[in-house]
């Protein structure tokens, strides 16, 4: 076994290894390796059985296997100073108290390269604590309070900010940062900073506002500047709305509280569709209103049990001009409804007859 005693010289690098340390560095990068890949599998087979969502799964898998690459890049790199013949223990050591030397102290308060890194560690332990706590939050038990489903969104959100903040928070203070010296300074800054951002701080508080009295919540649809939206998420400073063309509109939470809200699904999803269609002068009235409410019957999205209404509205240039007002059970099915009315309208006229006339004007011609 002498030839694992044998060195290797590294093609003129002042450092030299044996075999056996070769063999032992090989050696754990392999068993990094194959650890990771194990570790991998096993994750992913965990989150498919406890987390539901597919976007949440994945934002999962994908940090955590960040993290795992991470952690077997520190480790070879461990290994590889142990290979060059360094104590690996001593070098993290003196890499440790390099990175801790405070560059900056006040009062209680040091800061260092360590505590500016910890910092965001801090921030995503921070923000999963606060998604824990609102999530283990039971809907039921809210409901058994009174809640309503506006009222506990805005009690889940209100809930998810106060953790994150205090966990936050309480993490500075582990890491050796003086709150009361934070408080000092941000009280000397607020004066001149607050008059720059005036909007920003506005923002703020109409979210607050939003969450503190529920006026909006995920998943409603409103109707802002023609365009009919879904509220997809509602942040302190802005909501993020989806449009029918899945396209996104960011929204400072002011523009919402400064002005008229309009909710398909504020307190009740319940919405009425209107659909309008002319008939010709000559048609039979009741039979074209028989039709148009056997129609409303047959809509997939119809309100059980709910009243469906026609009238007539006007007599127009071209014909009579119908209505059909139908209920549906939830606000965000009316495109679907309004379009499917339309189309059995027209395959219900044509087959009893009825006509849409078109646009036509009479001219008399006065006699010479």
């Amino acid at each position: 076994m002498q030839w694992l005693k044998q060195s290797i010289n590294l093609w003129g690098f002042p450092f030299t290894i044996t075999v056996e340390s070769l063999i032992w560095y090989l050696t754990s990068t392999a068993l990094y390796l194959a650890g990771s890949v194990f570790l991998t599998i096993l994750l992913r087979r965990l989150s498919a059985r406890i987390i539901e969502n597919e976007d949440k799964r994945q934002h999962f898998l994908k940090w955590s296997r960040r993290f795992i690459r991470l952690t077997v890049a520190f480790g070879v790199l461990i290994a590889f100073i142990h290979l060059l013949g360094f104590d690996s223990f001593e070098t993290v050591r003196k890499v440790y108290q390099v990175l801790s030397t405070p560059f900056f102290s006040s009062g209680k308060s040091s800061i260092s390269i360590l505590t500016l890194m910890l910092i965001l560690p801090i921030v995503v332990v921070a923000s999963w604590t606060g998604r824990l706590a609102k999530r283990s939050i039971s809907p039921n038990v809210l409901t058994h309070f009174g809640l309503s489903v506006e009222q506990q969104f805005s009690f889940n959100k209100l809930i998810h900010y106060i953790v994150m903040t205090f966990v936050f928070f309480f993490g500075l203070t582990v890491i050796g940062i003086d709150l009361s010296a934070i408080g000092v300074l941000f009280g000397t800054l607020g004066i001149g900073i607050g008059f720059g951002l005036q909007a920003t701080i506005a923002d703020f508080c109409a979210g607050l506002r939003l969450l503190g009295m529920g006026l909006v919540k995920e998943g409603d649809r409103l109707h802002i500047n023609n365009l009919d939206c879904f509220v997809k998420h509602i942040h302190l400073l802005n909501t993020e709305l989806t449009t029918f063309e899945n396209e996104s509109l960011i929204l400072p939470n002011s523009m919402l509280t400064g002005g008229i809200i309009h909710s398909s699904s504020f307190r009740d999803r319940h919405i009425v569709i209107i659909n309008t269609v002319d008939v010709s002068y000559k048609s039979n009235l009741d039979q074209v209103i028989s039709v148009l409410r056997n129609v409303a019957e047959c809509n997939p999205w119809l309100l059980p049990e709910s009243e469906i209404d026609v009238r007539i509205l006007s007599f127009g240039d071209s014909g009579i001009t119908m209505s059909l007002r139908t209920w549906l059970s939830d606000a965000n099915n009316r495109p679907m409804a309004k379009s499917w009315t339309y189309l059995e309208i027209w395959r219900a006229f044509k087959s009893e007859g009825i006509e849409i006339p078109f646009p036509q004007r009479v001219v008399h011609q006065a006699k010479d």
